[in-house]
């Protein structure tokens, strides 16, 4: 790979927090980094290329801050791109990043195979994390199901219950009609008896007479 990026730097609201560059810069290259530093909206997320004969002016905006790097018109975007992601991550994550460390990832992404690599690894990592995401909100959509399942069953164990108690109720409320059911008609069937008896000894002692 044959790649030359000569320049970067992190401006906070278009004052340079750092910059670093590999050998000498023209003075027209600086002014259009002045002019694109001043004029670009960082609060937006956003990613643009400007290039002329010779020369692309890549940066990346994000929460007020922008990452730019120039490199010659040789040099893959994607290579411009991978360095100032890479440059991005390590700031939000250490909170200040040095010249030398600039220096060190300029050379790294323009000469190093490796860098297109890197590129290609966080872009897999960013996909598993998304993965990630996507599986967790799944089990939580699962648990709210979940839970409404567990709802319904403690409501039917409830009502389930409730009706073995009337249930309960309801023998114990047959079980005592039917003996009074059971009184009466014994009660009845003594009382049929006596009028036979009575009955039948009128009728014997009549006849004896």
């Amino acid at each position: 790979m044959c790649a030359d990026i000569f320049y970067a730097c992190i401006a906070r609201k278009g004052t340079l927090v750092v910059s670093a560059t590999i050998g000498a810069v023209a003075g027209s290259t600086m002014q259009t980094i002045e002019r694109i530093l001043a004029s670009v909206d960082a609060a937006a997320s956003s990613k643009r290329v400007y290039a002329d004969t010779s020369t692309t002016f890549s940066y990346v905006t994000e929460n007020g801050v922008c990452y730019l790097c120039v490199a010659s018109n040789t040099t893959p975007r994607r290579i411009c791109f991978a360095l100032l992601e890479h440059l991005r991550a390590e700031y939000v994550a250490r909170g200040t990043l040095s010249k030398a460390f600039l220096r060190g990832e300029m050379e790294f992404f323009s000469s190093n195979a490796n860098a297109d690599k890197l590129r290609d690894v966080q872009a897999q990592v960013d996909d598993v994390k998304e993965t990630m995401l996507a599986n967790i909100d799944r089990l939580l959509t699962r648990g709210e199901k979940l839970e409404q399942i567990d709802a319904r069953t403690d409501d039917l164990a409830a009502r389930s219950g409730e009706f073995a108690r009337h249930g309960s109720r309801l023998r114990c409320a047959l079980l005592h009609q039917n003996i009074k059911l059971s009184i009466a008609i014994v009660a009845i069937v003594i009382f049929m008896l006596i009028i036979a008896a009575i009955i039948i000894y009128l009728i014997v002692r009549k006849a004896q007479s």
